[in-house]
Order: C-alpha cells, then structure tokens, then sequence
C-alpha cells in the first residue's frame, strides 16, 4: 500500500460497560472532568442506556449500561485480562491522582 493512500486516522472515542449509568457519569465529570454530555442514546431491548461524554481536552469517552451485564471477573492484576482477547483497558493521564479519587 502505498503511504499516499494511507488514510488520515484519528481517535474518536472508547467505550467502557458500567453497571450504573447516572453514578459513572457524575464520577468521570467529578474526577476527569469529562462534563459535557454529547449524545444519549437508548434501547428498550436489549435494555441499554448510554452516554457519551467529552473533556475540556476534546477526549471522548462512551459509557454503557446494559441491564443484564455482570462482571465477568474479578482482576487482581493488569495481566489477568490476557488470556482472553479483546479490550483490555484505557489509560489516561490526570495532573494529581489522588486528587482524581477523592
């Protein structure tokens, strides 16, 4: 392939399943500062609700709840999540972390 037809490619958003909707969205505005609402979307079945939010940085996140997930493990360690394939996790960089928990 030549670089030429190399397509511009750049990050829209991540999407994370959380159990509670309304209790993630107040924390990742509270800790991340990701405050703005910039679309909501729902289904009544399979019972989804979700959010997607962006930061004062232009980072957007997507948060999903599904009414019938579950966790599907508990993880002790980063590397616990690699035996099976797929999303393992999402990083972000914030100036004070514990400042971000409390």
């Amino acid at each position: 392939m030549a670089e030429s037809s190399i397509p511009t490619v750049s990050f829209d958003h991540v999407s994370i399943s959380v159990a509670v909707l309304d209790a993630q969205l107040a924390w990742y505005g509270r800790a991340l500062g990701f405050a703005e609402v910039v679309e909501r979307y729902e289904l009544p079945e399979p019972p989804v609700r979700t959010a997607v939010l962006k930061s004062g940085s232009g980072i957007r996140i997507e948060l999903i709840e599904r009414g019938d997930s579950e966790r599907s493990g508990e993880y002790r360690d980063s590397l616990d999540m690699t035996p099976s394939q797929g999303y393992g996790h999402w990083a972000v960089d914030v100036d004070d972390l514990d400042d971000a928990f409390t």
